[in-house]
């Protein structure tokens, strides 16, 4: 999406990128777009995603001839015209689809004379920023860090950028490993978290189940995993006396023994799993959800 977004403004040929400028845009800049109804769902999606566009795209100047003055980003500040509103095209004398290159001539500012304080605010730090037209054509910049632009879109340094940073679990590549089987390690992940639809879960969803195996009321995910008689009696028979003594049923020490045995853990928290009836949107279904035979040992 954000590449989309960058076609836009680079110099780049494409056929959308045209097609968007000339029936979609009409002579305004993305950042001015509004949601009319002539655009495709992934339109609306673009436009939803400016908030976030804004902090990392910036107009890069050279003969000033492409970049508007008030609407486009170029300042540090930002939008120009989010600053001083509207009312700063009046009182500095400049039209709002100003273009840099008719704003600067000979290498001055071409301002009005304004007591507004806010609005000589901006004038000062338009003038003190470092800017000079050339003949070379205007381009496009994508921020990748403080103080470093560059024009090119990478996505992958761009997802770095943009995706959520959590603290790394100890327990991350003893799940997700090269030679592990992604079905057993999705749902042994979910297993981790809690997030399995367990009945513990399903009854605050208004649909009461009880653990299938025992017939325990409250079937919490440490109940089914580790202290329900059943599957207590699985890792007895799967993992046997590896240790030295039997496997303990408390849930803090089980979960140390499983990074000795890890394929082991896999396997019994898919097998386990699976024998559930599925819940749908309609309750339990009242079938086995093993229908291949998996959740056999």
């Amino acid at each position: 999406m954000l590449k989309l977004i960058w076609r836009l403004f680079s110099c780049t040929s494409s056929l959308w990128g045209d097609w968007v400028k000339k029936y979609l845009l009409r002579g305004e800049t993305f950042w001015d777009a509004k949601d009319t109804g002539l655009g495709s769902w992934v339109w609306r999606k673009l436009l939803r995603l400016k908030p976030l566009v804004k902090g990392f795209l910036r107009m890069d100047i050279k003969d000033g001839c492409n970049v508007r003055f008030w609407t486009d980003i170029w300042h540090p500040l930002g939008r120009l015209i989010e600053i001083t509103g509207e009312v700063g095209t009046q009182k500095l004398g400049i039209a709002r689809e100003s273009k840099i290159c008719e704003v600067m001539r000979d290498g001055v500012w071409r301002f009005r004379s304004c007591r507004d304080r806010h609005i000589r605010d901006v004038v000062l730090s338009v003038s003190g920023h470092p800017l000079s037209l050339s003949a070379v054509s205007d381009g496009v910049l994508w921020k990748y860090g403080e103080d470093n632009y560059k024009d090119v879109f990478i996505a992958s340094e761009v997802w770095q950028q943009l995706r959520g940073r959590k603290e790394e679990v100890r327990w991350s590549k003893l799940i997700w490993f090269p030679q592990g089987v992604p079905r057993h390690a999705f749902i042994t992940w979910m297993a981790i978290r809690d997030i399995l639809a367990t009945g513990h879960r399903t009854r605050q969803w208004g649909h009461v189940q009880w653990c299938v195996y025992c017939g325990e009321p409250d079937e919490t995910r440490d109940h089914l995993f580790f202290a329900c008689p059943y599957t207590f009696t699985l890792w007895l028979q799967v993992v046997g006396n590896l240790f030295g003594s039997d496997p303990d049923p408390d849930r803090e020490i089980k979960l140390q023994s499983m990074l000795l045995v890890l394929m082991t853990g896999l396997l019994l928290s898919y097998c386990v799993w699976p024998c559930k009836p599925p819940f749908t949107s309609y309750g339990w279904s009242g079938t086995t959800g093993d229908t291949t035979g998996r959740g056999k040992l």
